[in-house]
């Protein structure tokens, strides 16, 4: 039975079909494309009149949608049989989003699945007499893991979940599809959803089936939503297995939405922390066992070490992250202990390897089991990150390949998060400093203080001090207070202007000198170690006359003294043999201060970093010195060579004398002195430049000419 009715639209005429007793359909005359209009239930005993049901209509009009209200009324007591009216208020034009043709005919099933499909721009009234009209969801526990990840407990199985988050202004799409993680009671089970982080009320679940509920996160009736922290604790009462399960299953959900950035890799790296999962390992019989030992993230991979007997050696292993992420693992051996030998292997990471903590392993034994490994949960940072690759490999164990395949692709990307995260915190004036310097003066800080009176007071009787400008850059800030207290006293009592630039972290050489080459106003910086000190007065200003008629463009050095006034540089050259990789040393290192051919200015190879002159200009275009080499080494060596290969030229300035108490700093820091960080530097520097460094030394004399005499002692 049907009733057709003029609705004062020629496009919305539309006619009310009883399906059966209780169902009424509105059919359009002209129905516009995609078309989705809801089933009614109208109340049977509505006296005449009175309201029977509303009716909810969403079309699609060309390019918009509309959406209107339909209040299905009474007009006589016969029931459906009878004519009724609908009544269709305006109602704006909906924008209609573009969205996949699969989702679109899989949305079609009622009008929640539409909503998926619109942005509502329209009332919230509008749509409240229909939310109001779904069955409620029964919801046995919501944890908030973050503002961008709900945890679900649901009643019953909800396959192929789709969601939408109404709110006061708007409907919206859930981001993320979510799948069911794991059965957690009897019909009870475990989802993640993804919310936008917006102000939400309503959370609307649709299944495939057409099937609706709603969820209230606030109100009277609304579950108590909990944290992270709650979640975790609630996993106390499952297994293990449970837990590495649900964590996988989160790790995939996000990796597959490209999601595992901040803020949403925030609760992957917490459930790893606040859980970690007991380490395992495999133990065959006294002798034969495997174990992973580490598993250290970097931004783009990670680095697993462990150790295996000959059982193992042909085993396959794989690696399962918390990324949900499998990955065959190739060990490569680092020597045999007894009957064991360690090993470490390098894992690319597509996404999220920084936020991978502790992972799973799997190795197929001989007799076909299967058997499961768990790393320990690493809980450092970068830094930590950084000198635990470090520490990984003995020193006899770092071959070329190791360095290569392994320790490398890790450490790069460490290195260069570590550095850039190193800033300027502070940067304070200590006297009047000169309002146009011609030179300045960049003093990189660590540690070290014992020369800073020296320095002072050789620039105390100086003639060039008022042409330069003395920048101390601190790289260890918890020294702050005590050196900026130093540098107070020594100006009161020598009258030397500097500034004190303090670091917010210890970014090692190469970044303290850049970030003090950043602020720098002379023409022309000089690079100078804090262990480094005049022998006389007025050596600045003629080192800069020479430096501007001979070395354009390029750098240059001066010679340097230890402390006994033996000679400790005449200009750098490299060479082979005593390690692996091209060497870095000094002309005539250990002879006397006076040798005649050290007294002669001169092209050479390069120069160190420990006093080097450059014009600043050109310093900014090469880059600065490489903040690639761990804690510093090679970053001199590495300038030079890139100078070179513009067609600079470097030289080596015989007429001053600077004393170089050689390492100071370096020697203090356990980052490189107790690491692999110089098998490391000088595996990377031969590598860039191995090469260029062979050709540059075939335009020199063989060092072995130049050597000849009593080297020192």
């Amino acid at each position: 039975m049907s009733s057709r009715l003029d609705l004062g639209n020629p496009a919305w005429c539309a006619a009310i079909v009883a399906l059966d007793a209780h169902t009424l359909q509105i059919l359009l005359d002209h129905p516009p494309p995609n078309a989705l209009i809801r089933p009614v239930t109208p109340r049977a005993d509505a006296p005449v009149g009175d309201r029977l049901c509303e009716a909810f209509l969403i079309a699609r009009l060309d390019n918009d949608a509309r959406a209107e209200r339909a209040d299905v009324i009474a007009v006589s007591s016969a029931g459906l049989s009878a004519p009724l009216l609908v009544q269709l208020p305006e109602a704006p034009a909906l924008p209609w989003l573009q969205w996949p043709e699969r989702s679109r005919h899989d949305l079609a099933a009622s009008v929640v699945h539409a909503l998926l499909a619109l942005r509502i721009d329209s009332p919230f009234a509008v749509w409240q007499p229909l939310i109001a009209a779904l069955p409620s969801l029964h919801c046995r526990r919501v944890d908030r893991l973050n503002t961008h990840v709900l945890y679900l407990e649901l009643h019953g199985s909800w396959p192929r979940l789709n969601a939408v988050w109404i709110g006061p202004q708007a409907i919206t799409p859930a981001r993320l599809e979510s799948r069911p993680l794991e059965r957690v009671g009897q019909d009870t089970f475990a989802y993640l959803l993804a919310e936008d982080g917006a102000n939400r009320s309503i959370l609307l679940l649709s299944a495939a089936d057409g099937r609706v509920e709603k969820l209230e996160l606030t109100g009277a009736h609304a579950p108590v939503v909990g944290s992270v922290r709650d979640h975790l604790e609630s996993l106390d009462r499952h297994t293990a297995i449970l837990h590495v399960r649900q964590r996988e299953a989160l790790g995939t959900l996000l990796r597959r939405a490209n999601a595992l950035e901040q803020p949403w890799a925030g609760i992957l790296t917490a459930m790893q922390r606040w859980r970690p999962l007991p380490v395992q390992t495999i133990t065959l019989s006294a002798q034969d066992g495997m174990r992973l030992d580490a598993a250290i993230p970097s931004e783009h991979g990670l680095l697993v070490t462990g150790e295996m007997s000959a059982a193992f050696n042909q085993a396959p292993l794989s690696v399962m992250l918390p990324t949900g992420e499998a990955m065959a693992l190739t060990p490569l051996a680092l020597g045999a202990t007894g009957q064991t030998r360690r090993f470490v292997a390098y894992l690319p990471v597509n996404q999220g390897a920084a936020q991978c903590r502790q992972v799973r392993g799997q190795c197929l034994l001989p007799d076909g089991r299967i058997a499961d490994l768990m790393s320990p949960l690493f809980e450092g940072g970068v830094r930590e990150a950084r000198r635990a690759i470090l520490e990984a490999v003995p020193p006899e164990a770092c071959s070329p390949t190791v360095l290569a395949t392994a320790l490398h692709p890790a450490l790069q990307t460490l290195q260069r998060t570590l550095t850039q995260q190193v800033t300027i915190e502070t940067n304070e004036a200590i006297g009047k400093t000169p309002a146009h310097p011609q030179v300045s003066l960049i003093i990189p800080l660590y540690q070290e203080y014992g020369f800073l009176r020296a320095q002072m007071q050789a620039w105390a009787f100086d003639p060039d001090r008022d042409m330069t400008e003395i920048l101390y850059v601190l790289d260890k800030p918890e020294d702050a207070h005590r050196v900026r207290t130093m540098l107070d006293g020594l100006h009161r009592l020598f009258a030397v202007p500097c500034r004190l630039l303090v670091l917010n972290a210890n970014g090692g050489y190469a970044r303290a000198t850049n970030l003090g080459a950043s602020v720098a106003r002379g023409q022309t910086l000089v690079l100078l170690n804090s262990d480094v000190v005049p022998t006389r007065s007025g050596w600045l200003g003629r080192w800069l006359a020479w430096h501007r008629r001979t070395i354009n463009p390029g750098v240059s050095g001066p010679r340097l003294l230890y402390a006994d006034g033996a000679l400790q540089h005449a200009g750098l050259f490299f060479e082979q043999g005593l390690m692996p990789w091209w060497t870095n040393n000094h002309y005539y290192k250990g002879f006397p201060g006076h040798h005649a051919a050290a007294l002669v200015s001169r092209p050479v190879p390069a120069v160190t970093g420990a006093c080097l002159m450059v014009q600043r200009d050109l310093f900014a275009t090469l880059g600065g010195l490489s903040e690639d080499y761990v804690v510093g080494d090679f970053e001199d060596s590495d300038f030079c060579l890139r100078i070179r290969a513009q067609g600079g030229i470097c030289g080596y300035y015989a007429a001053e004398a600077l004393y170089h108490f050689e390492r100071r700093s370096v020697s203090s820091n356990t980052d490189y002195t107790r690491t692999l960080a110089a098998w490391y530097n000088g595996w990377l520097h031969s590598t860039r430049f191995g090469t260029q460094i062979a050709d540059v030394m075939s335009g020199f004399a063989p060092t072995s000419a130049l050597l000849s005499g009593m080297p020192r002692d």
